[in-house]
C-alpha cells in the first residue's frame, strides 16, 4: 500500500467520529462481558492500521493479524 494513504486511512481511524464512536461501544461491550479477574488475552483480527490496539491493550495483552 502507498504510505501516504496508509498514513490518511492511520488518520481517519483515529479522529473520525465513526471509528471514535466505535471504539467507545467496545469499550462498554468489554466492560459488560469480561470476567472481572484477571487480564483478557486478545486476538484483535482484521486489524488495519492498529487504531483499536491502544484500547484492546487496556484489558490484556494483544495479539493483532491483517490479512
Amino acid at each position: 500500500m502507498d504510505r501516504a494513504t496508509y498514513d490518511r486511512m492511520a488518520e481517519i481511524d483515529r479522529d473520525h467520529w465513526w471509528f471514535v464512536a466505535r471504539r467507545g461501544i467496545i469499550a462498554r461491550l468489554i466492560e459488560r462481558h469480561r470476567p472481572k479477574a484477571g487480564p483478557l488475552r486478545i486476538l484483535e483480527v482484521g486489524a488495519g492500521t492498529g487504531s483499536n490496539l491502544e484500547l484492546l491493550g487496556r484489558y490484556g495483552p494483544v495479539d493483532a493479524i491483517e490479512p
